[in-house]
């Protein structure tokens, strides 16, 4: 691993969804759900860019929204690439390739509440431990929507390697599921949640417009403070 590697934020991101249409762009207490996850992904120490893997052919919107906050801010880390809309996996790796990513931070666009304590967590626990694949959803322990997954841009892509083989599974689960047909093994971390924060049965997920309303609720009790 480089002593100083570009850890890349890649959220794998379409417009359409069945059960919450649009939520990738849905108001939360005044902005839409991409700005909450950014401005959060930029309290990172370690994550230098943040990339939008959208989907071909359903990004219009996600576009449109693009093009308006570059408009708005040039200096702004937020990049996009547009790939194969069945094959996430690919789109990702793809992405990865694309901005010179060497570490990968893997998030649902569902998780409006990311912390970016617990992904810097992970992405040290990641190059002092020299580990391929480093995440707190393994073994739940956190609620769901704090699933965090980091990994190495070589790891995954001898796994998108052996992908080709059978069916994939999203983004950085093909690690975990394809790990004893590497070579070799990769290094694997899963952390667990401190007693005081094990709250696997809590839902902070964003897919229906209940999750919608408490992920609003915490925003408007936080606003203006730096939370997690």
């Amino acid at each position: 691993m480089k002593s100083n590697p570009n850890i890349g934020l890649i959220i794998p991101t379409r417009y359409h969804s069945e059960r919450l249409p649009g939520k990738v762009l849905i108001d939360i207490n005044g902005k839409s759900n991409l700005e909450r996850i950014i401005e959060r992904a930029n309290q990172s120490k370690y994550i230098k860019k943040i990339i939008l893997a959208v989907s071909e052919g359903d990004c219009a919107e996600i576009l449109n929204w693009y093009s308006t906050i570059h408009n708005e801010d040039r200096n702004t880390k937020v990049n996009m690439y547009s790939g194969n809309h069945n094959n996430i996996f690919q789109r990702t790796l793809n992405a990865a390739h694309t901005f010179n990513i060497d570490i990968i931070v893997d998030i649902s666009h569902c998780c409006s509440l990311f912390d970016p304590f617990l992904a810097d967590r992970l992405i040290e626990d990641l190059m002092y431990y020299k580990a391929d694949y480093s995440a707190n959803c393994i073994t739940r322990s956190f609620p769901d929507g704090f699933d965090i997954q980091v990994y190495t841009t070589e790891v995954y892509g001898e796994t998108y390697m052996h992908g080709l083989y059978w069916k994939p599974y999203w983004t950085g689960w093909n690690i975990w599921h394809c790990r004893e047909n590497l070579n070799p093994k990769p290094r694997i971390i899963n952390m667990q949640a401190k007693p005081e924060h094990y709250f696997p049965e809590w839902r902070l997920t964003l897919d229906t417009l209940e999750d919608l309303k408490v992920i609003t609720e915490i925003y408007k009790h936080f606003e203006g403070i730096h939370f997690h």
